[in-house]
């Protein structure tokens, strides 16, 4: 299995050797071998300020090597939906100038499918979105207090039949919340949102 987690925005893709010619390749993406450069020299290419677009991590075991990566982090896991209405609209918020979907982490003992629903009624301010489909987590890293921090993200394809007013949770500095069509997510949302969201929704939108 190939894994793809984002650092710095930008994507870092553990690709078994023999199936790199199917995979997805842009011109400033970095292609290397895990025998050329390390997994440090690696996070270390994608933290320069001049630094490439991916580097698609060229292994004999994308597993083996994902395992490795994930002990160099501390893993924090979140939540979250992508919920639609009967029209087929998406339910999208605003948050620090980045269209994005509503997360969250998972406290405690709340399984992901209890956290993305919860997260999602706190967000904006709708009750009892439904499940219907779980979808593949993303995975991004960040810096928080000298940590490092591997975030995995469960995502759930949710329904929600309601006609509350949507609500922003201002103090999780959420400034709008809005339905969005399928051209107003690849006009609007796709440009000015996170890399990894962006792949999820482009798939979603291949569909």
């Amino acid at each position: 299995m190939n894994h793809t987690v984002y650092v710095h925005d930008k994507p870092l893709s553990f690709i078994r050797l023999y199936e790199a010619g199917s995979a997805t390749f842009q011109e400033r993406f970095l292609l290397v071998g895990e025998e050329m450069m390390t997994l440090e020299h690696a996070l270390r290419e994608l933290s320069k300020e001049q630094s490439p677009d991916g580097i698609l991590y060229l292994c004999e075991d994308p597993d083996a090597v994902w395992r490795r990566f994930c002990k160099l982090f501390v893993l924090i896991e979140a939540s979250g939906g992508l919920v639609e209405n009967p029209e087929g609209k998406v339910l999208t918020i605003f948050r620090k100038g980045k269209w994005d979907l509503p997360k969250g982490k998972v406290d405690g003992d709340e399984s992901p499918e209890e956290a993305g629903i919860r997260e999602v009624e706190e967000e904006c301010g709708i009750s009892t979105p439904v499940i219907l489909q779980e979808l593949l987590p993303t995975f991004h890293t960040y810096e928080e207090k000298d940590r490092r921090l591997l975030k995995k993200t469960h995502w759930y394809r949710m329904r929600y039949d309601g006609q509350e007013k949507l609500s922003p949770q201002l103090e999780e500095s959420i400034t709008e919340v809005c339905w969005m069509s399928r051209e107003e997510i690849e006009r609007q949302f796709l440009p000015t949102t996170y890399a990894s969201l962006r792949s999820m929704l482009e798939g979603y939108l291949r569909t």
